[in-house]
């Protein structure tokens, strides 16, 4: 997911990756190229201040060429939905005001 801080957003994703197997378990075995394409349909909303979900949902096209035949695969792929909630830690704004007051103002910090 994009790293978009506080941000709303959908977008498009492509992903192309070529491979070259066996088919087969043998040295001899005949060989095939695999081209997938990857299409993914993705976005992220924000919640409230601290939640946010993110979605992807992929489509894929596989195509295989054997030395003997073709294959073609394509649809969607698995949905991916997931969250985040930042939590929020603070840390003391000033030591000396620490030393010198019991009830010591605290800010949040920017670790996520």
């Amino acid at each position: 997911m994009g790293t978009l801080n506080n941000a709303s957003f959908v977008g498009v994703r492509y992903i192309y990756q070529k491979f070259q197997s066996k088919d087969g378990i043998f040295d001899n075995s005949p060989t095939s190229t695999e081209n997938f394409h990857t299409y993914q349909l993705w976005g992220r909303l924000p919640i409230n201040e601290n939640l946010y979900v993110s979605a992807i949902l992929p489509y894929q096209d596989l195509n295989r060429e054997y030395t003997d035949r073709n294959e073609s695969i394509n649809g969607f792929g698995d949905a991916t939905i997931m969250s985040w909630y930042k939590f929020k830690f603070y840390k003391k704004v000033d030591e000396e005001k620490s030393k010198l007051y019991t009830n010591v103002t605290r800010e949040p910090s920017d670790i996520l």
